[in-house]
């Protein structure tokens, strides 16, 4: 996996982040730009780059990137970037978070979300201090969540609203905002 490479590799990426989570490393993104789609973000995965020189940048192939399940997923550092390319039907958010127990998403920059830019479904954890602009939808979904944080982040330009924190059963939500 190489920055600034012309190719999509999501196969390569998908395999780095699966080795990287098998050995309980984190994973460090060099400067560069990184287009890639269909990322599955396994268990344990912390994902850290350059502020505002590692760029993720979706490349149009179906969805960007998802986390289903898990321990612990961390992203830091990271430009991340929609680059308004439309995601694929199953796919409610740029970044979508589905049952993953502690969500760390800090210091990153989301853009041009063709949808949500965060969707967070049943999760713990925190995104905090993100800069999330030019989402079609709302900048953050949180649904279902439990004592989850949400702060410190800087919203802008998003077509349905900012932050969202939903519930569709009755019961402790906690989350703060």
């Amino acid at each position: 996996v190489v920055p600034d490479a012309l190719g999509a590799d999501a196969k390569a990426f998908n395999r780095l982040l699966q080795d990287a989570s098998a050995r309980d490393m984190p994973v460090f993104l060099p400067p560069g730009i990184y287009r890639v789609s269909n990322i599955e973000l396994p268990t344990n995965i912390r994902i850290s780059g350059v502020p505002g020189a590692t760029r993720l940048v979706y490349s149009g192939e179906g969805q960007f990137m998802r986390a289903v399940g898990g321990k612990r997923v961390a992203l830091n550092n990271l430009a991340i970037d929609g680059a308004n390319r439309w995601l694929g039907d199953n796919q409610p958010g740029l970044i979508t978070f589905q049952a993953v127990e502690d969500l760390s998403l800090e210091h990153c920059e989301l853009r041009g979300a063709q949808k949500f830019a965060v969707w967070a479904e049943r999760c713990g954890g925190r995104i905090d201090g993100n800069r999330i602009s030019g989402a079609v939808a709302s900048a953050v979904y949180a649904v279902e969540c439990s004592d989850f944080v949400v702060r410190d982040n800087v919203v802008s330009d998003c077509g349905d609203g900012g932050i969202l924190v939903h519930r569709w059963t009755k019961g402790h939500d906690g989350t703060i905002v």
